[in-house]
Formats: structure tokens, sequence, C-alpha cells
């Protein structure tokens, strides 16, 4: 329930999110294929495709979140899991 709250709160104060699934020198990575594009684009798109949304949200200082970015995200099983 709280985090249904939370997010609900989160997501009606972004107006546009963008993602990228690309290493530093630009080609793409073989793990999670993130959508590039609006909130708004990303909802019709998962409609469209009959899927879930994976939002992930993160801030520069978080560790954690430089550890899933640097480990997880690129992850070939974890893409294919997704």
């Amino acid at each position: 329930m709280w985090l249904r709250l939370i997010l609900l709160i989160a997501l009606t104060n972004v107006s546009a999110i963008k993602f990228y699934a690309y290493s530093s020198d630009g080609t793409k990575e073989a793990g999670i294929e993130f959508h590039v594009g609006t909130w708004q684009e990303a909802l019709e798109l998962a409609k469209k495709d009959n899927k879930l949304i994976f939002l992930d949200i993160s801030a520069s200082w978080c560790e954690p979140c430089k550890l899933l970015k640097k480990n997880t995200f690129p992850d070939e099983k974890v893409g294919a899991f997704l």
C-alpha cells in the first residue's frame, strides 16, 4: 500500500523520464534494454506489447545504484529475464 502511494507521488511529479542502456563508449549493452523517451511513450509501448514497466530510479551518490548500473543491468541473463 505505502509503496504504491510513494510510486504514485513520484510518478506524478515526473513529466519526462529518459533511460539509457549504453556504455560510456556508446555501444549497446547486452543486458537490460531501457526505453529512451517520455513516460507516456513508455506506457503506450508497454500496453501495446502487453508488458510491465521496470522503472529504475537512482542517484549519483547512491553506491548500490552504481553497482546495479555497473554489474546487474549489463548482465545478459538479467536482460533476458526482464
